[in-house]
C-alpha cells in the first residue's frame, strides 16, 4: 500500500495496486543490508480507474533506513519471467506525442535523482527485466500484441548519467514485429530511442484501418528528448522497401520510401517523404515528394503536398488508381494518349481516417509535352501538345498550350475542361491557329461541327490561315449542332479557291472569313480571270444556301478569259458584278455590268456605241 501510495504522490493520475508482497531480508546476518520485495498481480490504473497495465511478478530492492524513515527508496528493480500487460487508450488525450511523453518524464525522474514525497528515486541504480511476457491488448485497427522475450536493462550511476537498452518481438498471428530501444542521458537530458520493424501494416492492422492500405515492409524509428517539457516532441523516421499501396479500388506500385516526420501533442508534421514508384518490368518510375500536415483528432484531416518529378502518360494508369478521383482518371486515360508531364505541384486535403476528400480538395498543375488530346469522339486528335495542365479546386482541367498541332494546323492557347466528377464534360476552347487554309476548312466537315459546304469547292482550296477560335462544346457522342457555341476569325493569304461557275478560281486571294454553327461569311480581294477582283460570300450552316458575289472593272480581255461572248465588245471597261445563287439542284447565275465607259459595236445590224455615250 505504501509503495502504490508513493508511486501515486510522484506520478498524479496514477493508482497502483499491489495485490501480494513477500519480504526477504538478509539484516539479521548483515546489519543494515537491504530489504528485497516480492511484489505480485500489480495493476496500475489511469484517471478513469481503467487498467492500463498488469505486471504479474516484481523484485524490487529497498533501502532499509529510508523504509524506517517512511520513504521509498528503490536501489534495483528485477523481474524474471514476468507477465506484463498494457491497454493502451483509444485515444489518448494527449495525441502521438504522449506516451513518448511519459516515458521521457520517467526517465528524467530517475535520472534527476528526485524526491517526490513517499518516493526517493535517488538511489535507484539498476533495472533488469528478462524473458517477459508482454501483452499489449487490442485497441481500435491495432490487434493484440505479444511478446515472449521482452528484456530492458538500464543502469544509473551516482551522477546522474544513464543508459539502457529494450528489446522485444511482438507477434501477431504469423508477422513478427522487432522492438529495439536505446536509453542515453545524463543529469536529467538525453534520449530515447525506439526502432520498430520490419513489418507489414497490412497485414497486420485489422479490417478498416487507414493503414491497411500499406502493403510493403516498413521500419519506423522514433525519439525523443528525456526530461519534462512542455511541448513534446517525437521525432520519426519511416522507411519502406518495395511493395505497394491501396488506393481507392487500386494499388499503387512502390520501389521504396523515405519520411521523416515530427509529432506534437495535437498534430504530425511531414517535413520531407520521398517515395519511389516502382516502373514496369523493374524499371525506376516516378519519384514523389510529400509535405504536409495531420490534424491528431477525429478522422484525421489532413492536408499535404506533393511533386512528380516525370511521368509518362502510357504510364497513368499503373500510378493512378482506380477510384481515386475516379471520373476524372476515366477522363485523363481515355483522352490523353500520349505525352510526358514534368514537374507535377498537386495540394489535396482528406480525412486520412476514412480516405474521404474534401470539396475541392484536389489542386494541382504539371507541365506537359507531346501529349496527344483525343478531345471528341469522331475529331481529329490534337497532337505535340506543349504547356500547362491544372488541376482547378472547381472540379476542372485547364490546358495552356504553347504549342500543338490539329490535323496540319499550329495551335496555341487554352481548353478548360469542366465538371471532371460527372459522366459528360464541356471543353470551353480559346485558341490561335495557323495552317493551311485546306486543312482549317476541312476541319468544318469533321466532327464535331460535320458542316456541308460543297457548293464553294473547300476541298480543293489552298492558301495560308491564321485564326481565333471561341468554343464551348459537351463532350458527348450524341451531339447536335445546336449544343455548340464556337465562332471562329480567320485571315486567309494566299488564298486559292475554285468558283463554282464557268471553271474559275479566285488566286492570290486576302481574305477575312467567319464561321459559327449557323453562318459562314467571307469577303476579300484576289484575281480572277487575271482581274483584279473583290468578293464576299455567305453561306447558312450547315448545308444552307450560298451566295457568291464577284465585282472587277472588266475589260474585252478578262471578259474572254471568263468565257463570256466579246465579239461587240471594242475598248474601254465596265464595272462587273457576277452574283451565284444556289438552288435546289443546281444554282442561278446573275452577271451585271455598267457599260457607260465601255465601246460597242454590232455592225450587222448597224448599231454602236461610244465610251460614254448611249447606243445608237
Amino acid at each position: 500500500a505504501r509503495i502504490g501510495a508513493a508511486v501515486s504522490a510522484a506520478e498524479p493520475g496514477l493508482t497502483v495496486t499491489v495485490g501480494r508482497a513477500g519480504l526477504a531480508w538478509e539484516g539479521f546476518r548483515r546489519g543494515g543490508a537491504p530489504i528485497d520485495l516480492r511484489l505480485a498481480d500489480i495493476a496500475i490504473r489511469n484517471r478513469s480507474g481503467v487498467v492500463a497495465a498488469r505486471i504479474s511478478t516484481l523484485r524490487v530492492t529497498l533501502s532499509l533506513a529510508a523504509l524506517i524513515k517512511g520513504a521509498i527508496t528503490p536501489i534495483r528493480i528485477i523481474a524474471h519471467d514476468p507477465a506484463i500487460v498494457l491497454r493502451p487508450a483509444l485515444q489518448a488525450p494527449g495525441g502521438l506525442a504522449a506516451p513518448p511523453e511519459a516515458v521521457g518524464e520517467l526517465l528524467a525522474l530517475i535520472s534527476q535523482s528526485p524526491r517526490t514525497g513517499l518516493l526517493d528515486l535517488s538511489a535507484l541504480r539498476a533495472i533488469r527485466i528478462a524473458d517477459a511476457h508482454v501483452a499489449i491488448e487490442p485497441v481500435g485497427a491495432l490487434p493484440e500484441l505479444v511478446a515472449t522475450d521482452g528484456a530492458l536493462v538500464f543502469t544509473r550511476h551516482p551522477g546522474g548519467r544513464m543508459g539502457g537498452a529494450a528489446s522485444a518481438d511482438f507477434h501477431n498471428g504469423g508477422e513478427v514485429i522487432p522492438l529495439g530501444l536505446t536509453i542515453a542521458g545524463d543529469a536529467g537530458a538525453g534520449r530515447v530511442t525506439a526502432l520498430l520493424g520490419p513489418f507489414d501494416p497490412g497485414r497486420l492492422m485489422k479490417p478498416g484501418s487507414p493503414f491497411t492500405a500499406v502493403d510493403l515492409p516498413v521500419m519506423l524509428a522514433a525519439s525523443w528528448p528525456v526530461g519534462r517539457f512542455t511541448t513534446p516532441e517525437l521525432d520519426l523516421g519511416v522507411s519502406a522497401a518495395a511493395g505497394g499501396i491501396a488506393a481507392g479500388t487500386g494499388q499503387v506500385p512502390i520501389a521504396g520510401l523515405q519520411a521523416h516526420a515530427v509529432a506534437t501533442r495535437n498534430e504530425v508534421l511531414l517535413s520531407d517523404a520521398r517515395i519511389d514508384l516502382a516502373g514496369p518490368n523493374g524499371t525506376a518510375g516516378p519519384a514523389v515528394r510529400l509535405r504536409g500536415r495531420i490534424a491528431l483528432r477525429g478522422a484525421l484531416p489532413a492536408a499535404i503536398d506533393a511533386t512528380v518529378d516525370q511521368v509518362s502518360a502510357t504510364d497513368l494508369t499503373r500510378y493512378w488508381p482506380q477510384g481515386l478521383l475516379r471520373d476524372a482518371r476515366h477522363y485523363v486515360t481515355r483522352h490523353i494518349k500520349a505525352g510526358v508531364a514534368r514537374d507535377g505541384r498537386f495540394h489535396a486535403v482528406f480525412d486520412l481516417a476514412t480516405g474521404k476528400l474534401a470539396p475541392g480538395a484536389v489542386t494541382g498543375e504539371f507541365a506537359a509535352s507531346g501529349v496527344t488530346l483525343d478531345w471528341f469522339p469522331g475529331a481529329p486528335a490534337m497532337t505535340a501538345l506543349a504547356g500547362k495542365l491544372h488541376f482547378a479546386a472547381d472540379d476542372s482541367l485547364d490546358i495552356d498550350a504553347t504549342a500543338g498541332r490539329l490535323d496540319g494546323l499550329a495551335l496555341r492557347g487554352n481548353m478548360r475542361i469542366t465538371t471532371l466528377s460527372r459522366h459528360d464534360q464541356t471543353a470551353t476552347i480559346g485558341a490561335h491557329a495557323t495552317g493551311g487554309l485546306a486543312d482549317a476548312l476541312g476541319l468544318l466537315r469533321k466532327p464535331p461541327l460535320r458542316l456541308k459546304t460543297t457548293a464553294l469547292k473547300l476541298d480543293r482550296a489552298t492558301g495560308q490561315m491564321a485564326a481565333t477560335l471561341h468554343a464551348s462544346v459537351p463532350l458527348k457522342r450524341r451531339l447536335a449542332l445546336a449544343d455548340i457555341a464556337i465562332r471562329a476569325d480567320a485571315a486567309l493569304t494566299a488564298v486559292h479557291l475554285p468558283l463554282p461557275f464557268a471553271g474559275l478560281a479566285l488566286e492570290d486571294g486576302s481574305a477575312a472569313l467567319e464561321v459559327d454553327p449557323h453562318h459562314l461569311a467571307l469577303h476579300g480581294n484576289g484575281r480572277v480571270a487575271a482581274t483584279a477582283t473583290r468578293f464576299t460570300a455567305a453561306m447558312t450552316l450547315p448545308g444552307g444556301p450560298l451566295t457568291l458575289e464577284a465585282k472587277a472593272n472588266a475589260t474585252r480581255l478578262a471578259l474572254a478569259r471568263m468565257g463570256l461572248p466579246v465579239a461587240a465588245w471594242r475598248s474601254g471597261a465596265a464595272p462587273l458584278t457576277v452574283t451565284y445563287r444556289d438552288q435546289a439542284g443546281g444554282g442561278v447565275l446573275e452577271i451585271g455590268a455598267d457599260l457607260t465607259g465601255a465601246t460597242l459595236a454590232a455592225p450587222a445590224f448597224g448599231w454602236h456605241k461610244a465610251a460614254g455615250q448611249p447606243g445608237r
